[in-house]
Parts: structure tokens; C-alpha cells; sequence
């Protein structure tokens, strides 16, 4: 997936900032080891649009002012608490000869026949796994196929996932990854059902029977 962002170099700082993002616009930072911070900013939608696409695990090409471009990738978005809108995002460079860890999402895939047929329930234990890659070998997600939870006693670990050439996955091998909860049965269901009534009544029976010293006791 090959993605480029625009951004021109912003000499607005501080509070003033906010007359930016009025005009559709998102301050922002690149940064790198070696490279002098840059102040700039990004269109909003068409950021909003690479983000959704990209997230923080995929490489982008930023170009600034329509001259030099920068490999990097989202290291931190911000938003308006209120608005939920992105209000900053610093881009980091990426040295290409250098490997990196990033965290990338998990996306499960395919059938399970302990749900489809036993009535079962997915447990998802990671929803992201981590990994050290040269930046060209960067995924933007791994996919699992959940088709081998046959039974509730199957599960799928870190140690089963195959992980492209170059990708090296750190999380640790004996980690479970997804597992499928039997159903509720129906002595399960009945407590569930249990009158909040009943309960009360059961407490107030127990604070009754207890031994007057007991209550003394529980004052001090």
C-alpha cells in the first residue's frame, strides 16, 4: 500500500494554531533521529482519509511544500475531546535500513465450527500483536483464520501464526490469541434469572440469624 499526504511548512505556533484548524487544516510535527522538528500542517479530510486507510502502522511518502518528501509514519494523533476531531498528529521519519517495531491489528477471518455448530462464543485475548521488520516489509494487519477452533478446547496461540518473511513477531509464542466460550446453559440461565427479591430476602434471613455480639461487633 503506497500512500503520500501533502503538508506545508506552518510558521503559526502556540495558541494561534486554532485559526488553522478553522480552515479545515491539522498542525502538525515531523520529526526524525537526525532531522531538525518541523512545524506543518495537513488538509483534514485528506488526512482524515489516509489515516483511515494507513493508521500508525503503515508508511506514508509526506511531501512539504511540494518539494521534499519524507518516509514516515503516524506516531500520535490528538483529538478535541469535545468534537472527537483531530486536532494534531506528529509524523515520525522512517530510516529504511533500520528495523522497527510497531504494533499492527489483528483481523480474524473465516469460520469457526465451535461457533457455527456447538453455539459457541469468540474470546478474543489480542486485538494487536507486535512486530520488528525493515520498513519495507511493513504489514498493515495479520490475518488469522479462526477456522481451527473446532472444539472449546482448541485455541489459537501467538507460537501458530505465520508471519510474513521478514516480519518478526515478539509477543510471546505461548499467548492465546482467540478461544471459543461454550454457551450459558440453562442452570447458568436460571441463576442468572434469579429475583434481585429472593437475594434480598436471603440477606435479610442471614442478618437475622446472626448472634447478637455479631451485630455489636460489626458497630465498633
Amino acid at each position: 500500500m503506497e500512500l503520500s499526504l501533502n503538508a506545508k511548512k506552518r510558521e503559526v505556533i502556540g495558541k494561534k494554531v486554532s485559526e488553522l484548524r478553522k480552515d479545515n487544516l491539522i498542525p502538525g510535527v515531523l520529526y526524525g533521529k537526525g532531522l531538525e522538528n518541523r512545524n506543518i500542517s495537513v488538509g483534514y479530510l485528506v488526512f482524515s482519509r489516509i489515516f483511515k486507510d494507513a493508521g500508525e502502522n503503515t508508511l506514508i511518502d509526506l511531501k512539504i511544500d511540494d518539494k521534499d518528501t519524507f518516509k514516515v509514519l503516524v506516531q500520535e494523533v490528538k483529538k478535541d475531546p469535545l468534537t472527537s476531531r483531530f486536532s494534531h498528529v506528529d509524523f515520525r521519519q522512517i530510516d529504511m535500513t533500520k528495523k522497527i517495531r510497531v504494533e499492527v491489528p489483528i483481523k480474524f477471518i473465516g469460520e469457526a465450527p465451535a461457533i457455527k455448530e456447538l453455539g459457541g462464543t469468540l474470546i478474543k485475548s489480542f486485538d494487536k500483536i507486535k512486530i520488528e521488520c525493515l520498513p519495507k516489509d511493513l504489514i498493515h494487519d495479520v490475518e488469522i483464520d479462526i477456522g481451527v477452533l473446532k472444539t472449546f478446547d482448541d485455541a489459537i496461540k501467538i507460537g501458530d501464526i505465520v508471519a510474513p518473511e521478514g516480519v518478526e513477531i515478539l509477543d510471546d509464542k505461548l499467548g492465546t490469541v482467540a478461544t471459543v466460550e461454550a454457551p450459558i446453559s440453562e442452570e447458568e440461565l436460571k441463576a442468572l434469572d434469579q429475583k434481585p427479591e429472593e437475594k434480598v430476602e436471603a440477606i435479610e434471613k442471614v442478618e437475622k440469624e446472626k448472634p447478637a455480639d455479631a451485630e455489636s461487633e460489626e458497630k465498633k
